[in-house]
């Protein structure tokens, strides 16, 4: 009659009457690690494996896991708790491996916080809607950088070459609150006959005048700044007192 053990994560039947060490092993316990490798992620105790491991069923992992080696073969990983973290010098995410586009898929309730090492001070928040806020500003070392939407809640642009853009909007200090834009320039000393302008519009001419748009329109309406060949003329009244 054989003895039976039961119970997760697996049965074991040996027969009462094997007496011979390697025959109950061979015949017996051999067979029957599959089912004990199969069913490691059961066990309660810290598991460590020091060849490479396959698991078809994927593998399921309710406290901490540590890889020390490569991790590879995965299809998907999911954290449905707690954090991911990579350790080491100098820690690195290749995509290099991939045959199609990688790209990273940013998408929470509340967006990303991405803290100092310490994690004691925000460095930059991301929202869901794309907004990037950098807490010390944005440094662009090499490159360029190059923006196709509008540049908001910037106070200072530096700049050691050129900056480059269609238009120009001052949208004022103190005192001078009305908007106005810098909207290109002209070869000679004729206002501009195309286009669209609003009031305010600023237009410089190469023969050393500046048109100032004082009604909106196709081209608009534009009163000049200067005069063509000499300096620019301004006139008005001194009073002197007690005369």
């Amino acid at each position: 009659m054989p003895a039976t053990t039961t119970g997760a994560p697996f049965a074991l039947s040996v027969p009462s009457a094997s007496t011979d060490l390697a025959d109950l092993f061979g015949a017996y316990l051999k067979p029957n690690m599959v089912t004990l490798n199969a069913n490691a992620a059961h066990k309660s105790a810290a598991q460590t494996f020091t060849a490479l491991q396959t698991f078809t069923a994927g593998v399921a992992v309710t406290g901490n896991s540590t890889v020390a080696g490569t991790l590879t073969g995965l299809t998907g990983m999911t954290v449905a708790s707690g954090n991911l973290a990579m350790m080491g010098a100098s820690p690195v995410i290749d995509l290099s491996g991939s045959t199609g586009t990688p790209s990273v898929k940013v998408q929470a309730v509340n967006g990303f916080t991405f803290l100092n090492a310490a994690g004691s001070a925000t460095l930059a928040t991301l929202t869901n809607a794309g907004v990037l806020t950098v807490a010390a500003g944005l440094t662009v070392t090499t490159g360029g950088a190059s923006i196709s939407g509008a540049l908001t809640g910037v106070t200072t642009i530096t700049a050691s070459s050129t900056i480059t853009g269609t238009v120009h909007i001052a949208t004022g200090i103190t005192g001078a609150t009305t908007q106005v834009r810098y909207v290109g320039g002209v070869t000679g000393s004729t206002a501009p006959v195309t286009g669209t302008f609003a009031v305010g519009d600023v237009v410089v001419g190469t023969g050393g005048v500046v048109f100032i748009c004082t009604a909106a329109g196709s081209p608009g309406t534009f009163t000049t700044v200067g005069a063509a060949g000499g300096a620019a003329s301004f006139r008005g009244t001194m009073l002197l007192g007690g005369l």
